[in-house]
């Protein structure tokens, strides 16, 4: 009963009682007096009626909006990746009913007959008015929007901004983007407009183009080959630095051992030895996936028989198990349905994952807030990885006309993992 009381179809019946009952009950009425002769006051009275069933039609489609699809797009968007739907939705939550409620007065008062030419020509002189005057607001939402749909950044990303300055991006909203000053420990908001026209790094998307320079003067008696060979060792041994961590963690004892720098050291080899579990399992999980691709390529030709999608089932549930998911059957609304829920494996991805967050909280470096950064991007991206298994599974499950683009999907799921969900070094 728990779950049926979640269900949308109650959810829209209770919305819906009380407005489609005023609804039915003024369309009768206005029915019946639209049969009766023409008087003077049984129109008064049938153009109350009509402008009554306006404003309940409208309030009726405010309400379904709001209470019904709003608040299930809520839930859905936060499973997702898109950083435009955090700012589309409280737009549309606000404009829409302003909307809505605008054309309802319209309607009302040309149910009364009254003439609203007048009334036309001073909105859209008002309306280019308030475009002049609030253009560059309009340019601020306007570049929010395409920065919204283009989604050159992330949530989290590191910025090199065009005077130097390091940010971490917050949030872009309709009008400003608020981005987080580490040297400062400060949120700056910057307008839309102004950023779309910056030359901006994103730090947090590195290539092996990418680097930094720095001058450093060094002694004459020592041999600059060294030097640049120590150098070179020691930014390795820095846990925070990109590199292969086999050659890291033989680094990071011999470079970290120093005065005031164990508790770095120790925290920064524990994180690292988590994160190379970490990458141990993504190098298990991707042949898997290559293999149910190849799999798939072969079962796909002529049609899939049924015997083919239990093998395929049977091949993408030892992958759901190395992720530390299982398939649990349940009963639904009186029929079986199948949900993919964690196992709590400790070498699966999930846990292993976990682990390795925790460690990285541990940093004496980071600040009072970004452990909770941390712990809610990773367990969001750990929410789309299920998310993302568990429509594949249903998929599979019952390809109908799709059993010719299973192939296509499990690349897909794999790609978007190590591009996506995390690079494995």
């Amino acid at each position: 009963m728990k779950d049926f009381e979640r269900d949308i179809a109650l959810v829209t019946l209770n919305v819906s009682a009380y407005p489609a009952l005023a609804v039915f009950i003024l369309g009768i009425l206005k029915f019946t007096f639209h049969q009766l002769p023409s008087v003077k006051l049984i129109d008064g009275i049938e153009n109350l009626l009509a402008a009554s069933l306006i404003v309940s039609i409208s309030y009726w489609l405010v309400q379904l909006f709001t209470q019904v699809f709003i608040y299930y797009l809520w839930g859905y968007t936060q499973e997702t990746e898109s950083m435009w739907d955090d700012v589309l939705l409280p737009l549309l939550e606000a404009v829409v009913p302003v909307i809505v409620f605008t054309l309802t007065t319209v309607f009302v008062l040309k149910s009364f007959g009254v003439d609203l030419t007048g009334i036309r020509v001073a909105l859209g002189g008002a309306t280019f008015v308030i475009g002049f005057a609030a253009q560059g607001i309009l340019a601020n939402f306007f570049s929010g929007v395409v920065l919204l749909i283009d989604t050159p950044f992330q949530f989290g990303d590191v910025l090199l901004l065009e005077n130097g300055s390091i940010a971490m991006l917050r949030k872009i909203g309709v009008r400003v983007t608020q981005l987080y000053i580490p040297s400062k420990h400060c949120d700056i908001y910057i307008p839309n407009s102004t950023l779309q026209s910056q030359n901006i790094t994103n730090l947090s998307r590195p290539t092996s183009y990418y680097h930094y320079s720095t001058d450093m003067k060094v002694p004459i008696p020592l041999n600059v080959e060294q030097v640049k060979y120590v150098m070179v060792e020691v930014i390795q041994a820095h846990p925070d630095t990109l590199g292969d961590i086999d050659q890291k963690l033989a680094q990071i004892d011999r470079y970290y051992q120093l005065e005031g720098l164990e508790n770095q050291q120790k925290i920064g080899k524990l994180r690292l030895l988590a994160e190379q579990e970490v990458n141990f399992k993504l190098e298990e999980i991707t042949p898997a996936l290559e293999a149910l691709i190849v799999t798939l390529q072969f079962a796909e030709k002529g049609g899939m028989t049924k015997e083919e999608i239990e093998n395929v089932q049977q091949e993408y549930r030892g992958i759901l198990s190395a992720l530390g998911l299982e398939v649990v059957p349940e009963i639904y609304h009186n029929r079986s349905v199948f949900l993919l829920k964690e196992n709590r494996s400790q070498d699966s991805l999930i846990e292993l994952i976990r682990n390795w967050y925790r460690i990285y909280i541990w940093d004496f470096h980071l600040l009072d807030n970004d452990s909770s950064i941390l712990t809610e991007e990773w367990e969001h991206k750990i929410n789309l990885l299920k998310r993302r298994v568990q429509r594949l599974y249903q998929k599979i499950s019952n390809p109908q006309s799709e059993e010719t683009r299973l192939d296509d999907y499990v690349m897909e799921l794999n790609r978007w993992l190590r591009e996506r969900f995390k690079e494995p070094r």
